[in-house]
C-alpha cells in the first residue's frame, strides 16, 4: 500500500485522494470497563434496538430493558448513576430517524435532550474554533498516519453504495462512515471517505488555516426543546436544498455508530457549543442503484429489507424525563432508608416522620465496598477527629467480624480471611452495627471488620451529626445498645481463644499421629527381602519387630513387670540394639505396648500420671 503525502491540514485517504481534516474526538464517553462495553451495533441490532424504542415505556419487556441497559451502562455518565434511575430511564428512552441534511441542533442552542446515534453519521461544526497546543497538534497528526493506513484499504462490497455517493454528492464536505468487513486487516473496520472540492472558496480557506481546529467537549454544551415525534412524522424545517443549505462554521468532527453527546445537558442549563447535522440519507440509495445496478449491491436480509442503511437513526432521552426518573429514584431510596431506619434505629418512635426524612436523605449517606474490604481496624480509634468517627450500618451484604490477628491491609485476599491466625467472631448482617466502640463510648476498636459479601452497602452518620441532629432518647438507646453488643462480643471473642487454644492442641496431636514412621521407609522394607541371607537377619528382623509393639527396656514403666527375654525363635521381643534412637511414647502407650490386652498396666498409667519411666530425666 503507497502512502499519500500527509500536511498539517489535511490527510489524502484512500485511492480517490479525499482530505479531510481528522480530530481527536474526545467527546465520545464510552466507558472503556469490559463489563460495560457497549453491544456492537450490527443492522439487525439496530433494527432491535428501533423496534423496541418505538413501543411505549410501559409495554417494554424484562429482556428489553436489559438491552436498553447495556446501551446506557456503556456511557462514563450514565455508569455513575445508580441502577435504579438507569432502569427508569430505559422505559423514557425514544428513537428518530433522520434524513440527510437534518440539522439537530445549532450552536447557541439551549439543551433538553441527551443523543445517542446507533446508525448513520453526523458531522459537527464551529464557527472560530480555538487553535491547537502543539501536543494537540502532534496528537491529530500521529492520529491521522494511522487513520491513513486503514482507511486506505480498499472497501468491500457492502461500502460502495458509499463510495459512490461521495462520489455524486453535491455537498462540500461529506463524511460517509460505513461498517464493513476489510479483508487486509480480516476484521471489522470504519472507512471514513471525505470529498472536498478543491476549487471551492471553502476549501481553499480550510487548507490556509494549516489545521486552525480543535476538539470540543461536546458534552459540556445543551441542546433546544427537541420534538422527536414532529421530526419522525414529518419533514423537518431544518433539512434545505444544498444551494440554500445554512453556514453552519467549520467541520471540525464526524460521530460515528456508539458515541453520544449532550450529557451533561440533562443537568446544565448552558448553551451548546457546536452545531450537529446528519450526513447520511435516505436519498443515496436511488444514486447508488442507478450507478452500479441492483445486481451489485447482493440480496438483502430481512432485518435489511426494513431498514434502511442510509439512514440515521438516533436514540434520545429528553431533559423533563430524565429529572423525572432521578426524582423518582431518589425518592424510592429515600423510601427504603426510611424504613430500614424505624425498623433498626432504637427509640424510633420519637422521630416524626418529617425529622426521620431530613436524617435518611441528607445525614445517613449510602457507602458500597467490595469484598475484603477493611472498614474497622481491631484496636484503632477510626481518626483522631472524633467528629469524623462513624457508625456503620449494614443495608445490604454481610460482614465478618475478626479478633486477635495480624494487621490487615485495606484489601486483601481470600487465603487471609481464611488464615487460622485470624479467628471469626461472628457475622454481621441486614440491620447490625458497627465502629459504635470508638465512636459512641471512646474506646477502641474490639474487632476487625471485614466485608464478607461481593458488594456490602452501608449506612454511615458520623459522631458529629449524631449528638447534633439525633434526639436525646435516640442518642442514649444507641449507647445502651452499644454497650450491650460490646460485652457480647467480648464474650464472644474470650470464648473463641478458648477454643481456639484447643483446636491448636488438637491440631498439634493430629500433626504428631501423622508423622512418617521409620518402619515405613522403602529403604528397610527392600533390605527385609534378603534378610536371611546377610548377616545382620537377626538386628534387622528386630528393627522389625519395633513395628509389632516390641518396647526397649529404657521406657518400661516401673509399675509394669519387667518383660521375659524371648528366645531367639519366638521373634516376639528382644534386647536394645545399641545405636538406634527409638521415639519416646507416653505412659499409656508404653503399657499398651508391653501388655496389649493387659487392663491393669492402662488402669495404672492413667492412676498414677507422675510416675516415672526408667531413663527419664
Amino acid at each position: 500500500m503507497q502512502r499519500l503525502p500527509l500536511n498539517r491540514s489535511a490527510v489524502a485517504l484512500g485511492p480517490l485522494g479525499a482530505l479531510f481534516p481528522l480530530r481527536t474526538d474526545p467527546s465520545r464517553m464510552q466507558s472503556t470497563h469490559p463489563r460495560y462495553r457497549l453491544p456492537v451495533l450490527t443492522v439487525p441490532r439496530v433494527v432491535e434496538i428501533r423496534d423496541i424504542l418505538k413501543e411505549e415505556g410501559k409495554n417494554r419487556t424484562e429482556d428489553e430493558c436489559a438491552l436498553l441497559h447495556k446501551l446506557l451502562r456503556a456511557n462514563k455518565f450514565f455508569v455513575e448513576l445508580s441502577h435504579e434511575v438507569r432502569e427508569e430511564l430505559t422505559r423514557l428512552m425514544g428513537v428518530t430517524t433522520l434524513n440527510a441534511n437534518t440539522v439537530l441542533f445549532r450552536e447557541g442552542d439551549t439543551s433538553n435532550a441527551f443523543f445517542l446515534l446507533l446508525h448513520g453519521a453526523l458531522a459537527i461544526y464551529q464557527h472560530n474554533p480555538p487553535p491547537l497546543s502543539p501536543q494537540e497538534r502532534r496528537d491529530s497528526l500521529n492520529e491521522a498516519v494511522a487513520a491513513a493506513e486503514i482507511y486506505a484499504l480498499p472497501p468491500s462490497s457492502p461500502s460502495q453504495p458509499a463510495l459512490v455517493h461521495a462520489l455524486t454528492a453535491p455537498q462540500e464536505v461529506l463524511a460517509l462512515p460505513e461498517e464493513t468487513s476489510s479483508p487486509h486487516k480480516g476484521g471489522r473496520v470504519s472507512h471514513m471517505m471525505s470529498i472536498l472540492d478543491a476549487d471551492s472558496p471553502q476549501s481553499q480557506k480550510a487548507a490556509a488555516k494549516k489545521s486552525k481546529t480543535s476538539p470540543i467537549f461536546l458534552t459540556t454544551g445543551t441542546a433546544v426543546k427537541f420534538h422527536m415525534d414532529e421530526v419522525e412524522d414529518e419533514e423537518s424545517d431544518d433539512e434545505l436544498p444544498p444551494e440554500e443549505e445554512e453556514n453552519l462554521g467549520e467541520l471540525i468532527a464526524t460521530l460515528t455508530p456508539g458515541d453520544t453527546l449532550g450529557e451533561l445537558g440533562l443537568v446544565k442549563d448552558t448553551e451548546r457549543l457546536v452545531s450537529v447535522k446528519t450526513v447520511l440519507g435516505e436519498g443515496a440509495g436511488e444514486e447508488v442503484r442507478r450507478r452500479f445496478g441492483g445486481e451489485r449491491l447482493g440480496v438483502p436480509s430481512k432485518a435489511e429489507q426494513r431498514f434502511d442503511k442510509r439512514q440515521t437513526v438516533v436514540c434520545w432521552i429528553q431533559k423533563e424525563d430524565f429529572l423525572e426518573a432521578f426524582r423518582r429514584a431518589a425518592y424510592k431510596q429515600i423510601e427504603q432508608k426510611m424504613t430500614f431506619l424505624y425498623r433498626w434505629l432504637p427509640d424510633e418512635q420519637v422521630l416524626d416522620e418529617k425529622t426521620m426524612e431530613k436524617l435518611a436523605a441528607s445525614f445517613f449517606k449510602p457507602i458500597s465496598v467490595p469484598r475484603g474490604h477493611v472498614l474497622l481496624q481491631a484496636g484503632s480509634l477510626q481518626s483522631a477527629n472524633e467528629g469524623q468517627r462513624r457508625i456503620y450500618f449494614v443495608y445490604k451484604g454481610e460482614c465478618v467480624l475478626r479478633s486477635w490477628g495480624r494487621p490487615m491491609q485495606p484489601v486483601i485476599k481470600k487465603r487471609d480471611l481464611e488464615s487460622p491466625r485470624e479467628l471469626s467472631c461472628g457475622t454481621l448482617a441486614c440491620g447490625h452495627m458497627c465502629g459504635f466502640s470508638s465512636t459512641l463510648l471512646g474506646v477502641v476498636e474490639p474487632f476487625t471488620v471485614v466485608a464478607a459479601s461481593s458488594t456490602v452497602d452501608l449506612l454511615a452518620i458520623t459522631s458529629h451529626d449524631i449528638l447534633s441532629r439525633l434526639p436525646k432518647e435516640v442518642q442514649n438507646g444507641l449507647k445502651r445498645k452499644a454497650e450491650t453488643l460490646l460485652r457480647a462480643y467480648l464474650r464472644r471473642q474470650l470464648h473463641n481463644k478458648v477454643a481456639a487454644a484447643r483446636l491448636r492442641q488438637l491440631q498439634k496431636m493430629q500433626q504428631q499421629a501423622t508423622a512418617p514412621s521409620l518402619f515405613d521407609s522403602p529403604f528397610l522394607k527392600y533390605k527385609q527381602r534378603g534378610f536371611y541371607s546377610k548377616a545382620s537377619a537377626a538386628r534387622l528382623q528386630q528393627l522389625h519387630q519395633l513395628a509389632t509393639g516390641w518396647t526397649p527396656p529404657e521406657i518400661v514403666l516401673e509399675a509394669a513387670p519387667p518383660p521375659s527375654r524371648p528366645s531367639t525363635t519366638a521373634g516376639v521381643s528382644g534386647p536394645p540394639i545399641a545405636g538406634v534412637s527409638y521415639p519416646q511414647r507416653s505412659h499409656a502407650d508404653a503399657a499398651l505396648a508391653i501388655h496389649p490386652r493387659s487392663v491393669g498396666a492402662v488402669k495404672a498409667a492413667h492412676d498414677h500420671p507422675g510416675t516415672r519411666c526408667h531413663g527419664e530425666r
